[in-house]
């Protein structure tokens, strides 16, 4: 299941673009015609949707609306149909900036779910090795956010800290931090500053709650 949906004529400039960005942000998207929607959303409803202002009034989206999925228009905004919008042309920076204000978090519930699986195959199944771990990951997800805290908007302190956790994610499993923790790095190495920080609007909060996670063990 994709976590997120784009709904976009045929040779619109940013449908590809934003399944790129979605990706990075670590969300896992997919361009749909309206009749590939239809069929899908019956199935079930994503984490969020994207579509140009004739599509998100219909009645398919504003159902899926209904049923959790953040919807959002690209364009001129349907305030009546949509939970907020983004301006033409779409930038990468404008993307990041409205998953922050929803205040997304890049760990799904799945990844959630998984990390006493995810743990065991880093440790070949061993208990003791497994809790070394968890110990291990929190304690260094706590130094990197203290570090965040103490050093706000450096770039080079994003960049580090971005690189320490996308190992960490890694570990345990969790792809979606992962991703965005790597276009974070690359955001703070290649000097683009506010792109960094719209990226690190949401790096930050989903670190706590990779601590906290963390924090209360795998649960066995």
């Amino acid at each position: 299941m994709h976590d997120a949906f784009i709904l976009a004529q045929s040779g619109s400039a940013w449908s590809e673009p934003l399944a790129r960005w979605l990706g990075d942000a670590g969300l896992t998207a997919q361009c749909l015609t309206a009749a590939e929607a239809d069929a899908i959303l019956a199935a079930a409803v994503p984490r969020l949707i994207v579509g140009a202002p004739d599509i998100v009034a219909t009645s398919l989206l504003q159902r899926a609306r209904r049923e959790g999925a953040l919807l959002v228009c690209v364009g001129q905004a349907q305030r009546d149909f949509c939970d907020d919008a983004l301006a033409e042309p779409v930038t990468e920076e404008a993307v990041f900036r409205l998953l922050a204000r929803h205040r997304y978090l890049a760990i799904s519930g799945s990844e959630r779910a998984g990390l006493a699986d995810a743990i065991a195959r880093q440790t070949f199944g061993d208990p003791a090795l497994a809790a070394e771990l968890v110990q291990a990951l929190a304690t260094s997800t706590e130094s990197d956010l203290a570090r965040l805290q103490a050093e706000g908007d450096s770039l080079e302190s994003l960049r580090s800290v971005a690189h320490r956790v996308k190992a960490s994610a890694h570990l345990a499993g969790c792809q979606g931090f992962h991703r965005l923790a790597q276009r974070l790095e690359n955001a703070a190495r290649s000097g683009d500053a506010a792109l960094a920080g719209a990226v690190a609007a949401i790096f930050t909060p989903t670190a706590r709650e990779f601590h906290a996670m963390l924090a209360g063990g795998t649960g066995e």
